[in-house]
């Protein structure tokens, strides 16, 4: 179960964050990509074949001109989240409806990945979502352990817009976010949408399609009131979003493992953890991102990588690297309470550290290639003193 959350600052640019949450077990990789269908999918699951030959098909129906920041479960094609080098920036939802399920539509991150290849803004981000849900669909089982289907909601940005839309099999509604908005594992959408599907038109789009047997065990809507009255206090800054990412009901040195948190390791009704966080910001025209590529947020720094910079390293995250960076979760959980606010607080001042090397940079390419240089560097250092610490 995930959330993402976004904002138009005083100054009319986006803010754009997303958690991606996913079985504990499964690994995420952080990867700049083409929008070419080769890729290190590990492992090759079965289910996954009905969508991968949709894929196929809808795939050559486009030209994929953008390249791609992403961050995707490693058997898959698609993303939970990601950016293009045109600022377009997008993160997906899954939302359960009464609507019917496809056998072989497409998984809701490969949609998001195909229109980060294709789209030059949010709107036309938009109007490629509903063309590929037109004629390619949505379904198929998008769990790694298990079986989970779902239609998918969306956050969609550039630099100066957000929408979200909201589908229910082929069905779906948009509005325009005006200050700041989230959507999580449930519909938000009610009356108030600038547009709809001819069906959906003049209805309220959430009591119409949603399930609420299966909304209910998601926890989407505590969640989503939990992140807007978080987002309504927080400082319009990278930094704002990333503690509402980073929320947990319970402590450093104790999390709470419900599913009403929004950094997560939840054990019931379904094991989820949060794999992967992403802020997006936009300064001086500059395509900003803040990752975090390791399960836990609250343990792991987020790292600056700049569109045109050298960013956290050059062409595709491993496997073994990302498989490293849960196996350092892992042992941080098994590990003692002090052990875990140490590396909490390690994560935090590197965050700080960050955010001033960066930010004193911006105006100078040159110094900016070097500070993310700079910041990627004291990643891993980060990354291999916690592993020497912990045995890993």
């Amino acid at each position: 179960m995930c959330d993402t959350i976004g904002r138009i600052t005083d100054e009319q640019s986006v803010l754009f964050g997303k958690n991606s949450d996913r079985h504990p077990k499964e690994v995420q990789v952080l990867e700049f990509v083409t929008g070419s269908l080769e890729s290190n999918r590990y492992p090759i699951l079965d289910k996954y074949t009905p969508q991968f030959e949709t894929l196929e098909k809808a795939h050559r129906h486009f030209e994929h001109p953008y390249l791609a920041l992403i961050s995707r479960p490693s058997w898959i094609w698609g993303a939970e989240m990601g950016v293009n080098d045109q600022g377009v920036v997008i993160g997906n939802e899954a939302v359960f409806t009464k609507q019917r399920s496809l056998k072989e539509g497409l998984l809701g991150m490969d949609i998001l990945r195909l229109t980060l290849h294709n789209a030059s803004t949010a709107e036309v981000a938009v109007e490629l979502i509903l063309t590929i849900l037109d004629q390619w669909g949505q379904g198929g089982d998008g769990a790694f352990v298990g079986k989970l289907t779902y239609s998918n909601s969306f956050i969609i940005g550039d630099k100066t817009r957000l929408f979200v839309m909201e589908t229910a099999g082929n069905r779906w509604a948009v509005k325009q976010i005006k200050t700041y908005g989230a959507i999580s594992n449930a519909y938000s959408i009610g009356t108030s949408y600038e547009r709809s599907d001819a069906v959906s038109s003049g209805k309220h789009f959430a009591e119409t399609w949603r399930d609420g047997f299966m909304e209910f065990f998601s926890k989407g809507r505590a969640r989503q009131r939990t992140t807007l009255n978080l987002l309504a206090d927080a400082k319009p800054t990278w930094m704002g979003m990333r503690d509402v990412l980073l929320y947990n009901r319970g402590t450093i040195k104790k999390m709470d493992r419900s599913m009403k948190s929004i950094a997560i390791n939840a054990s019931f009704p379904k094991p989820t953890r949060t794999t992967a966080s992403m802020v997006v910001e936009y300064p001086d025209e500059t395509i900003l991102v803040w990752s975090c590529p390791a399960p836990l947020p609250q343990y792991h720094p987020f790292v600056p990588i700049i569109f045109g910079a050298d960013g956290i390293r050059e062409g595709k995250d491993s496997y073994e690297a990302a498989k490293k960076r849960q196996d350092l979760t892992n042992a941080l959980l098994r590990s003692s309470a002090q052990e875990r606010a140490k590396a909490a607080g390690a994560a935090r001042a590197l965050d700080k550290r960050f955010e001033k090397r960066i930010r004193t940079a911006l105006s100078d390419k040159k110094k900016l290639k070097e500070a993310v240089l700079q910041c990627t560097a004291d990643f891993h250092k980060h990354e291999e003193d916690l592993g020497k610490r912990l045995g890993v």
